[in-house]
């Protein structure tokens, strides 16, 4: 499809990301230059319940990206438990918010993928609510598994 396209990252920052997360990052930070200019960035990180936040919004790639660069560096230590489905309720949000001028999205979220939350079974149908939300809405998904801890079948 023709027109700018919409990148959207979203990296697990919980404990058990610990190992990876520094070498998580710096992919990232790699990557970001390579997005073709005149594209647009999201990024995300989630940990625990309530512990998340999309860091960029909309980000139109030009020929410099150092400051996003310098910023996602600033999110590469950990920070609690995990919990998908509330990055991924923001992540609808953030897609919807600029729609009208990207239309073509690719979503990347990169997790050890395994849910610690009070209820997991309510975890697991919210998460999937959630992606089903947004299946119309993206063009490209790519999901990241790391380390031993992820959990495959989810």
């Amino acid at each position: 499809p023709e027109g700018p396209s919409h990148h959207v990252w979203v990296w697990d920052r919980s404990g058990s990301m610990y190992g990876d997360l520094d070498r998580l990052t710096q992919d990232i930070v790699e990557k970001i230059p390579t997005i073709n200019k005149g594209d647009y960035l999201s990024l995300g990180w989630f940990s625990g319940n309530g512990q998340n936040d999309f860091i960029v919004r909309g980000y139109k790639v030009g020929d410099d990206t150092k400051d996003v660069q310098k910023l996602v560096r600033k999110y590469s230590d950990t920070v609690g438990l995990t919990c998908f489905s509330e990055i991924i309720k923001e992540t609808e949000k953030v897609i919807d918010s600029i729609s009208d001028i990207a239309s073509n999205v690719s979503f990347v979220f990169f997790s050890d993928g395994c849910p610690t939350v009070g209820d997991y079974n309510r975890e697991v149908e919210t998460v999937f609510m959630g992606l089903e939300k947004l299946k119309d809405k993206v063009t490209a998904s790519l999901l990241i598994g790391y380390s031993h801890w992820y959990n495959k079948q989810l």
